[in-house]
Order: structure tokens, then C-alpha cells, then sequence
């Protein structure tokens, strides 16, 4: 399975590619490491055999915001999240 080993991470990879944040859900997996390697090694991905599912939580849309609003990304590239911030 295909991970980032950061929120921050993760955050940056699907801004980047306008993947839509709204009504997401982040998924903390423990697991351990393969021997291949994710097609978007570059930007930080790697791949794991999951064991478990240790937290499932909204996205940080406060860090989120720190991020990227500094940078100019309009929100309508993120979505918006639940809590309108």
C-alpha cells in the first residue's frame, strides 16, 4: 500500500495534484516496509505491507491552511472543509 510517512507530506503530494480534500478522512496505518518502491518515491511516498489501522481522523485543515494559503492555492483547489475553515 502506498503511504506518506507525514501529514505534511500527504497534504503537499494532493494540493499539488488538486486532489480533493473535502470529506476526507486520514488514515494512520502501522505496517512495515516492502521491498519496492511507490511510484511517487520522489515526492515522498513509500510502500508498506499494512499490520493495522491505528487512527482514522479528519485532515488538519488549520495546517492545511498554514501551508497553502501563504503560496496563493485558492481554496476551490482543496475543497472546503466540514467545519468551514
Amino acid at each position: 500500500m502506498s503511504i506518506f510517512p507525514d501529514e505534511e507530506g500527504l497534504y503537499r503530494y494532493m494540493l499539488l495534484r488538486r486532489g480533493k480534500l473535502c470529506r476526507a478522512l486520514l488514515v494512520e496505518l502501522e505496517g512495515e516496509p516492502t521491498d519496492g518502491e511507490d511510484f511517487d518515491a520522489d515526492e515522498g511516498a513509500l510502500l508498506i505491507r499494512p499490520m493495522c489501522i491505528v487512527d482514522v481522523r479528519e485532515p488538519d485543515w488549520r495546517r492545511i491552511e498554514e501551508l497553502w494559503a501563504p503560496r496563493g492555492i485558492p481554496r476551490c483547489a482543496w475543497g472546503t472543509s466540514p467545519a468551514g475553515i
